[in-house]
C-alpha cells in the first residue's frame, strides 16, 4: 500500500515531485470510520510542500459521495477547510490538518461561541454549498 500511496502523491501533488522513494515517507495509519486513513510525511531532510498530507482511501459508501466531495471543494475553495490535491472515485489527497479538539472552557466562551456560529450560518447560507 505504501508504494501505491507514494505512487500517486508524487503524481498528483506538485510540491512532492522532488521525493524520490518510498523509503523517504513515514506513513502513520489512523483510525477512520468508512475510509482508510494515513498521515503522510516526508522524512527529516527531504523537502516537500507540504511536508505532511492526508491520503483518505474510500473503503464504504456511508454518504453521497457528491456531496461530500462538494462540501469538502468548497471548504477548501475558502480556506476554512484542509487543501483538496486530488480526488478521484476511491481516494482523495488533502492536507494534514494539525488539530486539537476544543475544551470546555472554549465551548463555553462566549466570543468563540459567536464566531463558531457566525461562520456555520455562513457557511449554510453560501450559494456554493
Amino acid at each position: 500500500m505504501q508504494n501505491t500511496i507514494f505512487d500517486l502523491i508524487t503524481k498528483n501533488v506538485p510540491g512532492w515531485a522532488s521525493v524520490t522513494s518510498p523509503d523517504d515517507i513515514v506513513f502513520n495509519r489512523l483510525s477512520g470510520l468508512s475510509n482508510a486513513c494515513y498521515k503522510v510525511s516526508t522524512k527529516d531532510g527531504i523537502s516537500a510542500d507540504p511536508p505532511v498530507l492526508l491520503f483518505r482511501k474510500f473503503e464504504q459508501e456511508l454518504t453521497d459521495r457528491r456531496i461530500e466531495q462538494a462540501i469538502f471543494q468548497t471548504k477548501s475553495d475558502d480556506g476554512t477547510g484542509p487543501k483538496l490535491f486530488f480526488t478521484d472515485g476511491t481516494y482523495r489527497i488533502e492536507g494534514f490538518f494539525h488539530g486539537r479538539p476544543i475544551s470546555i472552557w472554549e465551548m463555553r466562551n462566549a466570543s468563540i461561541f459567536l464566531n463558531y456560529a457566525e461562520m456555520i450560518c455562513d457557511y449554510n447560507f453560501s450559494p456554493i454549498a
